[in-house]
């Protein structure tokens, strides 16, 4: 069998630095020692879209984009995806999906059909899991620590659309827009006790793996994407219930499930043996599930490739 794996060797801009893309090239060397009987070829994503007249930055969501692993029997055309990009629904024949040789896409984001009531979608896939955005946040993580923190304010730092525009104009919330550097966010993390995260373009944010990795008790709106190993409401993350708002009109679905989140925050607040325990748990998903190396793990794990055949 001969593969071909695609993924930006060379990416755009600064994507080097994404934990996304070490995935894809620990997943190439892992996949090419496990397999000695298969023969793999690199391809360069970047390189071979520029050949193809394909521009993903004015059409992010087409094939051989980044955030985005092929593997592709190269005899067959069939092939996986190894998705880390915000939306499964780019995955089609306008953006040059040849969606029929598509034998398997692993993903544990952009699986709902909406930005607003985040509802499970309809795209097929196997539940991998997610990451880190960088990897000088894993660096830094991984051996810079606080283990006394010292803040219980209900803080969200981003950028702001949509529900998370909303909240900006409610004072119970410490919303922050401002841009400050890598490490300083991760140190604002780590010496909270509670981070909010919202849901962004792809649901599951890195800001939710970079709280679990900071030991924070994160609240968030429910999770409907799925993982390899679940992200367990209430033990691994404090869940905002939402399913049952899905009869709302927006205005009124973000009054309520900005209500439910404040509310919820109250509730805990105080309860600092809860955040510890939430936190503990979230941390050990994280070193189980969030890491680079996990990623690949469970990736490598999953593939099979007699599906290609």
């Amino acid at each position: 069998m001969k593969i071909n794996c695609y993924y930006p060797i060379n990416p755009y801009e600064e994507q080097h630095v994404w934990c996304a893309n070490s995935i894809f090239e620990i997943v190439f060397e892992k996949l090419v020692a496990l397999y000695p009987e298969i023969s793999f070829q690199l391809i360069d994503s970047v390189e071979y879209s520029r050949k193809q007249g394909i521009h993903h930055h004015g059409f992010p969501g087409c094939k051989f984009g980044y955030h985005r692993m092929i593997i592709e029997n190269s005899e067959t055309k069939k092939y996986f995806v190894l998705n880390y990009y915000d939306t499964l629904n780019s995955i089609h024949k306008i953006n040059g999906w040849d969606v029929d040789n598509i034998a398997e896409i692993f993903s544990s984001t952009g699986a709902h059909v909406d930005n607003v009531y985040y509802k499970e979608g309809g795209v097929k896939y196997t539940p991998s899991s997610y990451c880190l955005r960088t990897n000088l946040s894993e660096r830094y993580l991984e051996n810079n620590f606080i283990v006394e923190k010292s803040k219980l304010s209900l803080l969200f730092r981003g950028n702001t659309y949509l529900f998370r525009e909303y909240i900006q104009n409610d004072d119970r919330f410490d919303v922050r827009t401002d841009t400050i550097n890598e490490l300083e966010y991760i140190k604002e993390l780590q010496e909270n006790f509670i981070s909010l995260s919202l849901n962004g373009t792809g649901e599951i944010c890195h800001r939710d793996i970079e709280s679990f990795a900071s030991k924070c008790a994160v609240i968030r709106p429910q999770l409907t994407v799925k993982f390899h190993s679940p992200l367990v409401e209430d033990y691994h993350y404090i869940a905002v219930k939402t399913n049952d708002l899905y009869n709302l009109s927006v205005p009124e679905f973000y009054k309520e499930l900005s209500n439910r989140i404040y509310s919820k925050y109250l509730e805990v607040k105080d309860n600092i043996e809860y955040l510890r325990y939430i936190a503990d748990n979230g941390y050990s998903w994280y070193k189980n599930n969030g890491t680079v190396i996990s990623n690949v793990n469970i990736l490598t794990k999953l593939i099979n490739f007699n599906k290609l055949i």
